[in-house]
């Protein structure tokens, strides 16, 4: 909800300042401040916001499994999301850090992982 709020506060200003330039007659500068406020919003959604707002604020982020992979888990270390996913053809967990920007930093894989399968060990 917070990212629809977010994003309706960057249309709104970019139309103020459009109506209120083009009402003054500088459609050029209209356009290029209205463009300029979109595009600043966009940068600092894509850059800053997007996991802070996620996770602090329950605001909307997408993150999609690689094909061919099958998601384990997901957790938050400060405004990092880290995502572990199996790769069952080479059997290993990757632990993936996903950064402001949708930036995939670090990378963590273990091998011989074997997650989803049970195995036949007894405990005793």
């Amino acid at each position: 909800m917070v990212t629809y709020i977010y994003w309706f506060t960057i249309i709104i200003a970019a139309l103020l300042l459009f109506a209120l330039l083009a009402r003054m007659d500088h459609w050029k500068s209209a356009v290029s401040v209205a463009i300029i406020i979109l595009m600043a919003g966009w940068a600092a959604y894509f850059f800053k916001f997007e996991n802070i707002l996620a996770r602090n604020y329950g605001g909307v982020m997408e993150v999609t499994v690689p094909e061919g992979m099958y998601n384990i888990g997901m957790t938050w270390k400060g405004n990092n999301l880290w995502v572990e996913n199996y790769d069952a053809e080479s059997n290993t967990c990757i632990f993936q850090e996903r950064t402001p920007g949708g930036i995939w930093q670090g990378e963590v894989r273990l091998h011989n992982c074997n997650p989803l399968m049970p195995t036949n060990t007894k405990v005793r």
